[in-house]
C-alpha cells in the first residue's frame, strides 16, 4: 500500500526511465523591452532530470475544459513548478524542441516530493 510520504515518483523513477533532454526556464517577472514595451521575463534554462513527461489524451483534455486542437503534456517532476495563475506567466518546458508554458500545477512537494503540471504548446 503507498501513504502519503512515499514518493511515489522517486518509487516510479526507480523502475522506469526518467525523460531526458527536459529543461524548465522559470517565470522571473516582467520588465520593459527596448521598445517600451512590457515582456515576460525568464530565468536561464536549467535541466529537469527526475521528471517524466507524458502526452494528455484528448478525453482528459475535454474533462478539464482545455481548448481542443491544441498540444498538451502532463509533467511529474520532483522540482516546483509554477502555472499562470499566480498573476503572470507560467514556468516555460522545453522538451523535444518544444516550448510548453505551464497552464496549472499540483504541488505535492512537502507531502510526497512531487509536483505535476500540465502544459500547453506555444
Amino acid at each position: 500500500m503507498i501513504v502519503p510520504g512515499s514518493n511515489l515518483l522517486r518509487l516510479a523513477l526507480g523502475a522506469i526511465q526518467p525523460t531526458r533532454n527536459v529543461t524548465v526556464r522559470k517565470f522571473l517577472g516582467e520588465a520593459e523591452n527596448d521598445f517600451g514595451k512590457t515582456v515576460p521575463t525568464y530565468a536561464d534554462p536549467e535541466p529537469l532530470r527526475n521528471c517524466s513527461v507524458q502526452a494528455v489524451p484528448f478525453r482528459d483534455i475535454q474533462q478539464m475544459g482545455l481548448a481542443v486542437g491544441k498540444t498538451y503534456i502532463k509533467v511529474i517532476s520532483d522540482l516546483t513548478l509554477h502555472g499562470a495563475y499566480r498573476g503572470g506567466q507560467g514556468d516555460r518546458i522545453l522538451w523535444n524542441g518544444v516550448t510548453f508554458t505551464v497552464l496549472e500545477s499540483t504541488n505535492w512537494i512537502v507531502q510526497d516530493g512531487w509536483v505535476r503540471v500540465i502544459a500547453v504548446k506555444e
